[in-house]
């Protein structure tokens, strides 16, 4: 049992080099909702999937809510209405309410007066504030008549004239709430800010035409601008900034226009916004960036926008990695090459304590590794743990990148942490081509690690005989 313990931890050693990871193995609640706070929403949408498919009621909601806005998970409304509704039915009243509300607004379902009834006052029941109120108010709208009730009224009156067209509406009224049934759904928004959110461009401008509120602010700290630029109306936005809408306005987030648009992966509107003066390095409170946010939707196009108007390629996100290290770890060459040619510096550290080339280098990415080392990253820096990029594609035998960082120079005999070469790492893990890789360009075989071990006895401890025999 000793011996498979110890086999085990060189393996696990040498394959993972100790590199420091910020990921935690915990499948839990509380995990997830620490990933939101950091704003790590892919990794929130993966706990809370995990839990939802476990049948978890609150992750359901939680996830449907990543599926609502398109954090962390592709925008998908009918997705979060499914999820939502499961949760609501399971008796969540934050999934109750939410649900009435994309009943009320036909957002991801159908629009159901009396589904939005029902849920509104599911919610009130299990004390939900402001449930009751919402309920009540829309019981208080006026209902027009549904396709099969105007087919009854018509059987009925089969004389019956046609109606005349309806009156032109007034000014003062443009989106004719007194005509409509969901009025109500936007509790808190202003007339411009409802035409804004839907898209809805004629009323827009004829609210414009006769003193909107431009800067109105709803409950969520939106104005109509932000609105408009989270949903994507590229025309709306700039209608309003023509008006003089202020374009740095701020929701209680702290997202202006340009973030909403670069966080929900509008490229149109979040260009018109730059073209007329946006802050390319708007960051919401939590210090998530726009261009960080293009990043993380893979938006070449945005992000070489964002970069062309300003914005600052050394940015970190709100987890202190620099926006370089997210597009290595992305796998994303041409985003790398982006920021490298806007100025990223290639010697930054990621918030693990490793380099880019390092990132590379454990990846197996061998044409962001060589953009790195052309844009002049060190060939033999080390991570905070004390491992060179070839140490780490050693370990995880990329041989092709090995290769590449013997061709420029990596040094085959360095130390990293514990005393350990690459020879080592490499015989420790099994990888037949990478051991004669660095045999063939002069990695030491008699060289010790600080326990004594050389790489031919860190191969035989670990059961790779094949290796063991190339030292022979």
């Amino acid at each position: 049992m000793a011996r498979r313990s110890t086999r085990s931890l060189v393996a696990i050693a040498a394959a993972l080099l100790l590199q420091p990871s910020v990921a935690r193995a915990a499948d839990t609640a509380a995990e997830a909702h620490d990933a939101v706070r950091a704003r790590d929403y892919a990794r929130a949408a993966t706990l809370w999937t995990a839990l939802a498919e476990r049948g978890d009621r609150d992750a359901r909601y939680q996830l449907g809510s990543l599926y609502r806005t398109g954090r962390g998970v592709p925008r998908d409304p009918g997705h979060a209405f499914q999820l939502w509704l499961a949760a609501a039915e399971a008796g969540d009243a934050h999934a109750q309410f939410g649900v009435a509300g994309l009943y009320a607004s036909g957002w991801g379902v159908a629009p159901d007066r009396q589904q939005a009834l029902r849920w509104y006052r599911a919610a009130a029941a299990q004390g939900h504030e402001g449930a009751s109120a919402r309920a009540v108010d829309l019981e208080r709208t006026p209902l027009t008549l549904s396709p099969p009730a105007r087919r009854e009224a018509a059987a009925e009156h089969p004389v019956r004239r046609a109606r005349p067209a309806p009156e032109p509406v007034p000014a003062a009224d443009p989106l004719g709430w007194t005509e409509r049934a969901d009025a109500t759904a936007y509790p808190g928004l202003s007339p411009l800010a409802i035409a804004a959110w839907r898209g809805e461009i004629a009323v827009v401008r004829a609210l414009l035409a006769h003193a909107g509120e431009l800067e109105a602010r709803d409950d969520e700290g939106h104005t109509p601008l932000t609105r408009a630029a989270w949903q994507g109306h590229t025309e709306i936005v700039v209608l309003l900034l023509e008006a003089g809408a202020n374009r740095e306005a701020r929701d209680s987030d702290g997202r202006t226009a340009l973030y909403l648009a670069a966080a929900e992966d509008r490229t149109a509107c979040a260009t018109a916004l730059l073209a007329r003066g946006a802050d390319p390095n708007t960051r919401d409170a939590a210090g998530t960036s726009a261009l960080g946010s293009a990043i993380a939707h893979g938006n070449l196009e945005l992000v070489t926008r964002l970069l062309a108007s300003g914005a600052d390629p050394a940015t970190r996100d709100a987890r202190a990695d620099p926006l370089l290290c997210d597009a290595v770890a992305r796998g994303r060459g041409d985003l790398v090459a982006a920021l490298l040619g806007a100025g990223a510096g290639t010697s930054t550290r990621c918030g693990d304590g490793s380099i880019p080339l390092a990132r590379a280098a454990a990846a197996g990415e061998v044409a962001i590794a060589r953009a790195l080392l052309a844009a002049g990253a060190a060939v033999d820096a080390a991570t905070d743990a004390g491992n060179t990029p070839l140490m780490l594609s050693a370990a995880a035998g990329h041989a092709e990148l090995v290769a590449t960082l013997l061709q420029l120079g990596a040094d085959p005999n360095a130390r990293g942490h514990r005393r350990t070469t690459p020879l080592m790492f490499a015989a420790a893990a099994g990888h037949r081509d990478v051991v004669a890789l660095l045999l063939a360009r002069g990695g030491r075989v008699s060289a010790r690690d600080e326990s004594g071990m050389t790489a031919k006895a860190l191969a035989a401890q670990a059961h790779h005989e094949a290796v063991a025999a190339q030292f022979e």
